[in-house]
């Protein structure tokens, strides 16, 4: 057994150590940490007792350790994620309140615009709020003559922008509940019974809604889809549990309408990096019930919206969910408030651990890969492949509730994820909105 003192081995297993200990004790008191240790200890004692590690070019396994190192650390982490949203149980008991639902229109498509109205009519709410922005609006006549239609209030708004149109709404609503509603999402028919559940505790301030793609037919919009699919099952449950959130998704986001209105004096000034910010209103309102002694909860009823079909069009809608991801987590992160709740302070740092770990495992591979072209050694390379093909898999098997050959594609998309996330990063004063001409301004 003294092939278990090598020094190696010891300075992984007091890392694994040192992160049960910080998993155990600041979020759970389950051991899945420790065994998960175990087991990795176990592994890597095999491969250097076997004499694997010795065929290894000692450069590539120098730069492979603090991924290791950064894997088991993830692992670990995903493993307590996953166990904790599983204990997570929606709210069931019975609970009705008026609610006002607010939907903001700017250059979408009206036969969009119409299924999403009649989505959320069909949910019964006491009041649907529709307002329309005018100005470069390349669909206003036709969204105007849809309102028509409907037992809706109407707003017309020559102020551009989204913030401005939701301002307008939230004004304007009548009742203590209120759901800002985009306009090219629809909901299903239970939505408004499920999501108005939880607020019968008082100290609920917003409610989450599970989001998935309507119309999952390109590679890119199923594979959306088998994202949020992660997202409704792990990410949203998991900070539920504690009461928080990093974002209450603008798709469908339920609020009492006094978090909005304390919000609003503050809406139209934030900044970034002296950059004045026009997307991010979901963020926005999420980090001002942050700092207050709410909770958010989190029900299972589905919302659909739409991916765009085009990949280039996807590609900018990406990239602007990630700048906006960037900004807020840096000024959550920023917040003496946040630390107020360590899970939401653990999980936001979890992820920016795991956003730079997966940029860092990118370029090892892309090494690895011109390191074994030319040593002609692919046992390193064959190695990773089958740890990061295999890891990635089981993840998504155990969060997905869907599965299908989609999946094969996820590795490929975590590689470019990876260069997104870096690129959105560099350019994170870009504020424009890219996919809708006239909601943008450049940096």
């Amino acid at each position: 057994m003294e092939f278990l003192l090598n020094p190696l081995l010891l300075t992984i297993y007091g890392v694994v150590v040192i992160i049960a200990l910080i998993e155990i004790f600041l979020v759970t008191k389950k051991g899945f940490v420790i065994a998960l240790g175990i087991v990795g200890i176990i592994a890597i004692a095999f491969l250097m007792r076997t004499g694997i590690a010795a065929s290894i070019n000692i450069g590539l396994l120098t730069l492979l350790i603090p991924i290791g190192l950064i894997g088991i650390y993830r692992w670990a982490s995903w493993i307590t994620r996953y166990a904790l949203a599983n204990t997570y149980r929606s709210v069931n008991h019975e609970f009705s309140s008026p609610v006002s639902v607010i939907i903001p229109v700017f250059n979408e498509d009206p036969n969009t615009f119409e299924k999403c109205l009649e989505s959320v009519l069909w949910n019964q709410p006491d009041e649907v709020i529709v307002v329309i922005q005018r100005p470069e609006n390349q669909s206003f006549d036709e969204c105007v003559d849809i309102c028509k239609r409907y037992d809706v209030t109407l707003i017309v708004t020559d102020e551009y922008g989204k913030r401005p149109a939701l301002a307008e709404g939230i004004k304007a609503a009548k009742n203590e509940i209120v759901a800002l509603v985009d306009s090219d999402v629809i909901w299903s028919d239970n939505l408004l019974e499920s999501n108005l559940k939880p607020f019968a505790d008082e100290r609920v301030g917003a409610v989450m809604a599970a989001t998935r793609a309507l119309n999952p037919h390109r590679w890119h919009q199923r594979l959306m889809d088998l994202l949020w699919q992660l997202r409704n099952r792990i990410d949203f449950p998991l900070m539920a549990r504690f009461g928080s959130a990093s974002v209450v998704s603008g798709r469908t986001a339920f609020y009492r309408r006094q978090v909005l209105l304390s919000a609003l004096p503050e809406f139209f000034e934030e900044e970034f990096l002296g950059v004045h910010l026009k997307s991010g209103d979901d963020k926005f309102f999420t980090r001002k019930l942050m700092k207050t002694d709410l909770k958010v909860a989190y029900q299972y009823a589905e919302v659909f919206t739409e991916v765009p079909e085009k990949f280039s069009k996807f590609l900018k809608q990406y990239l602007r969910w990630q700048r906006n991801s960037w900004r807020s987590d840096i000024k959550l992160l920023g917040s003496t408030t946040t630390f107020n709740r360590p899970p939401l302070a653990i999980y936001l740092a979890d992820r920016w651990i795991g956003k730079f770990a997966v940029i860092y495992g990118v370029f090892l591979a892309g090494y690895s890969i011109a390191s074994s072209l030319l040593t002609g050694s692919i046992i390193l390379l064959a190695l990773f492949a089958v740890w990061w093909m295999t890891s990635r898999i089981l993840k998504l098997s155990l969060g997905a509730s869907v599965l299908s050959k989609t999946t094969l594609m996820y590795v490929p998309w975590v590689v470019f994820g990876a260069f997104a996330s870096l690129w959105s990063l560099i350019t994170i004063r870009d504020t424009g909105w890219h996919t809708r001409t006239g909601w943008k301004i450049q940096f």
